[in-house]
């Protein structure tokens, strides 16, 4: 059986978080069409490049994850994936450690997993008060001189713990 493309786990926390359904959304699609996934709805989706009608679009984004067997119910999962998914694409360079940092910390107040989230949370307060101080109270011994080794540090022990798993 085919393995869904990694940025599956960005989808299923979109889905899962019930937000609004865009660009990214018929990106994912694009790739998982060239993967080999050729199913009707991606196919729908992929085409799609107006996003004004949001209710239609959840409507295709639900038969989807039908067509392909993809169950979001599991949260704690489904937001583990979407960390380990951001943190590789951080360590890979197609995305800076700031927005890693800042894509998570905005997702802490809505998440029901806030523990999990929680290290990122610290370590973006962390970097945003050294940018101005040269004390932080986020992340012990981290300071101006190592803050963005301590987080290219916490990335690989998260990713190495935490693996993307469909």
């Amino acid at each position: 059986m085919m393995k869904p493309v990694i940025a599956t786990a960005e989808i299923m926390f979109l889905k899962s978080q019930n937000l609004i359904v865009d660009k990214v959304w018929a990106d994912w699609a694009v790739e998982m069409l060239i993967e080999g996934y050729d199913k009707e709805y991606l196919i729908i989706l992929a085409g799609i490049s107006n996003f004004d009608n949001q209710f239609e679009l959840k409507n295709i984004t639900d038969k989807a994850f039908k067509e392909l067997e993809l169950d979001f119910s599991d949260e704690k999962k489904v937001t583990t994936n979407y960390i380990s998914y951001l943190v590789c694409r951080g360590l890979t360079g197609k995305i800076g450690y700031d927005v890693v940092l800042d894509k998570l910390h905005h997702c802490y107040y809505n998440s029901n997993h806030q523990y999990l989230i929680q290290p990122f949370y610290d370590l973006y307060y962390a970097k945003e008060d050294l940018r101005f101080s040269n004390t932080q109270y986020y992340w012990e011994d981290a300071d101006r001189t190592n803050i963005d080794a301590v987080i290219e540090n916490y990335f690989r022990e998260w990713l190495y713990n935490n693996p993307i798993s469909f």
